[in-house]
């Protein structure tokens, strides 16, 4: 009762402190879009009911979005490969060394295994799988947001537009059960399709070997990992870097129904490993994404500039059984 009674109060503030809440509001719109033009997808969806508050030391502040409740400890994941396509051989051999016989030869020429283009059609062909519209399995969903401003316009202004930031961020776990492509939605009301379910929703993934830095294979027991990671990718405002855009969930600023203008967003993606997991049987078992973001933005409203800086990762990983 007490915290509906607050939010109909009208408060009185005078010309600084709308100037003050004017700056917040930018910084929390340019910082949110920011993080929507990287992993719209990943927030779009989140239940209202999960939200905790934002602080008492905060102006109201209207999103139009939902958000997740806070996890105070998240655990960025590790990477081990055993085999790389990019292993160069040494060729140089000492004067004193013998010369090389048939058999020598022969040894040397022992191919290196898989390439890119080969590792790249596993992990499309295993993500595609699952997207596909016939598909029946139970999957379960942990996906970790990790997002916060480094820098802004206005000094004192992060430390609460982190606070903001902090309502989009935690771990959340859901689980689906899809027939022939179709399951109840766990994070909201309605069904869900697994082509709207697995990134890149709504596409088949299509990435293709330019946007792959290095593709690697990894056993475990009986299981093998494919992965693979792309190359750095930047892209500025109204523009999609190419090679995420097929691999990720990646919109267009422009597109967002935000009250403010935004006049600059400049994002760096790095670290993207997408890898999925094969067993003995080739069935695909798990799939793992994960990226780093990196965002400079720019935004007008209410009579305020203001621009800030921004860094982040995401990561979602599915445990797949099939039926």
């Amino acid at each position: 009762m007490k915290r509906n009674s607050k939010e109909k109060r009208v408060p009185k503030y005078s010309y600084d402190d709308k100037k003050q809440i004017g700056i917040l509001v930018v910084m929390a719109v340019v910082a949110v879009a920011l993080l929507f033009g990287a992993v719209s997808r990943y927030l779009s969806d989140r239940p209202t009911d999960s939200v905790k508050g934002t602080g008492s030391d905060l102006p109201t502040v209207v999103i139009d979005t939902t958000v997740a409740p806070v996890t105070s400890s998240t655990v960025m994941p590790t990477y081990q490969t055993e085999q790389s396509t990019d292993v160069k051989e040494s060729t140089t051999a000492s004067k004193n060394d013998p010369a090389p016989t048939q058999n020598s030869t022969n040894s040397a020429q022992k191919p290196k295994g898989p390439t890119k283009a080969e590792i790249l059609k596993k992990v499309s062909d295993g993500i595609n799988s699952l997207k596909a519209k016939d598909a029946s399995y139970k999957g379960s969903k942990k996906q970790i947001i990790d997002i916060k401003l480094t820098d802004c316009s206005v000094p004192a202004a992060t430390k609460p537009i982190n606070k903001v930031l902090e309502l989009f961020m935690g771990e959340e776990k859901y689980d689906y059960d899809f027939t022939n492509g179709v399951a109840k939605n766990p994070e909201e009301k309605g069904d869900i399709t697994t082509d709207e379910a697995i990134p890149p929703s709504f596409k088949a993934f299509a990435l293709t070997v330019g946007g792959v830095k290095n593709a690697t294979i990894k056993k475990e027991g009986e299981n093998t990992v494919y992965t693979v990671e792309l190359i750095t990718e930047d892209s500025k405002l109204g523009e999609v870097p190419p090679h995420h855009s097929v691999a990720c969930d990646i919109i267009k600023l422009e597109e967002l129904n935000i009250p403010a203008e935004i006049t600059k967003a400049d994002y760096t993606y790095s670290g993207t490993k997408i890898s999925v997991t094969y067993n003995n049987e080739g069935k695909v078992i798990r799939y793992h994404e994960y990226f780093d973001m990196h965002g400079v933005g720019e935004g007008h409203a209410l009579g305020v500039t203001a621009s800030c800086t921004m860094e982040g990762y995401i990561d979602e990983v599915w445990d797949i059984s099939w039926k």
